[in-house]
């Protein structure tokens, strides 16, 4: 503790990277003070921020000691001129009356704070935090709003999450988020609790918005809480997404402790027919990924080649035509942009009335202009 303290009240020198706080019952309001109090005066100090991302772990069980952690937690976390970047909560035990309500507080303590560059919730909790229809979707549009670069939500449940239109419209045109994941956490021993949660509306949802969304770039989804139905709503609506560099819905369930599950209590195996399902139409999102990197590289060289001082000059040899044209045909709209961009004359509108249009000569007509100029 007392090295930390130092750190942090030393000007100058590195910043801690992450600093993790573990508070319970017996150190929130005693030995921990000190550390509080430094981390909130750090957050504002104009000579340097000492640290770049905070975990708090609330593992308090008295009702009232977990509440003033959650408190700290938001202190933390509001602005304006907040210098920690990225930001992670975890409450193991789930005392919170109001759970609506506390989304909301979270989410007015984003608002606030302009720099935040990762925002996570790691809930390990029974029932979970976001059991109450509304709280995800409160909080990740606050996200969305503050334009935070990266979402983590950890949980032992995605009922309350999944099955309430949680996603919403506004990540369809938001261009700030780049990286969405998902993480189901199970218990071993909790084996009353189904394994998969899958709500298929909610991953057709989001495929209409991978249509039109411009800023995602990693997305990260458990098999638990996804169907192959929910998989295959996801394979179709990259047709028309160009900008998604990965896509993996098939991230294994973590574990909260690594113990050695009584006899009955083991983790059922997926259907062999079911898995074999799903790394085939895993394997085809793979596939246009793998596409969408070429796209990616080819905008960034030809930017590049923009800026250049002969703009006029073609940036791609014509040798390399023929294996661009062969990659970018695996999926039309690559095919489409790239000749929009390098060959527009070929989708120039020649019904358009403003284009001045050649007169028709014939050949009779022509010949007898030539003698014309030839005697001339």
């Amino acid at each position: 503790m007392e090295e930390v303290l130092s750190f942090l009240r030393n000007e100058g020198g590195p910043a801690l990277k992450v600093l993790h706080i573990i508070f319970s019952d017996n150190n929130f309001n005693a030995s921990t003070q000190e550390l509080q109090e430094a981390i909130l005066a750090n957050k504002m100090s104009t000579s340097g921020v000492k640290i770049r991302g905070l975990r708090i772990i609330n593992n308090c069980s008295d009702r009232e000691i977990h509440r003033q952690c959650f408190e700290f937690y938001l202190r933390c976390l509001e602005g304006p001129q907040n210098k920690i970047l990225d930001f992670g909560y975890m409450p193991t035990k789930l005392l919170q009356l109001r759970p609506l309500v506390d989304a909301n507080r979270i989410a007015d303590a984003i608002a606030t704070n302009e720099n935040i560059r990762m925002f996570g919730i790691d809930d390990l909790s029974k029932q979970g935090i976001f059991y109450k229809e509304g709280t995800f979707g409160c909080i990740l549009n606050a996200v969305l709003k503050a334009g935070v670069q990266t979402f983590h939500l950890r949980s032992r449940t995605f009922n309350g999450i999944v099955k309430s239109g949680c996603f919403g419209e506004n990540l369809a045109t938001n261009t700030t988020l780049k990286g969405l994941y998902l993480d189901y956490v199970h218990a071993p021993a909790a084996v009353h609790h189904p394994l998969h949660v899958y709500d298929d509306k909610e991953m057709e949802q989001l495929g209409t918005i991978l249509k039109v969304n411009r800023g995602l770039t990693k997305i990260r989804i458990p098999s638990a809480i996804i169907s192959n139905s929910g998989r295959q709503h996801l394979l179709e609506s990259l047709r028309d997404n160009t900008t998604l560099l990965e896509l993996n819905t098939r991230i294994p369930s973590s574990k909260i402790f690594v113990i050695h599950p009584a006899a009955g209590e083991e983790e059922k195996e997926e259907d062999e027919l079911v898995r074999d399902e799903s790394i085939s139409i895993q394997s085809q999102i793979d596939h246009h990924m793998v596409l969408n990197k070429k796209w990616m590289r080819y905008n960034d060289n030809n930017n590049k080649s923009n800026n250049s001082i002969d703009d006029d000059k073609d940036d791609i040899p014509l040798n390399i035509y023929p294996n661009l044209l062969e990659n970018f045909a695996k999926k039309p709209l690559l095919l489409y942009l790239f000749l929009q961009k390098k060959q527009p004359r070929i989708f120039t509108d020649f019904s358009d009335p403003s284009r001045k249009r050649r007169r028709r000569c014939s050949m009779r007509i022509l010949a007898k202009k030539r003698r014309v100029l030839e005697a001339a």
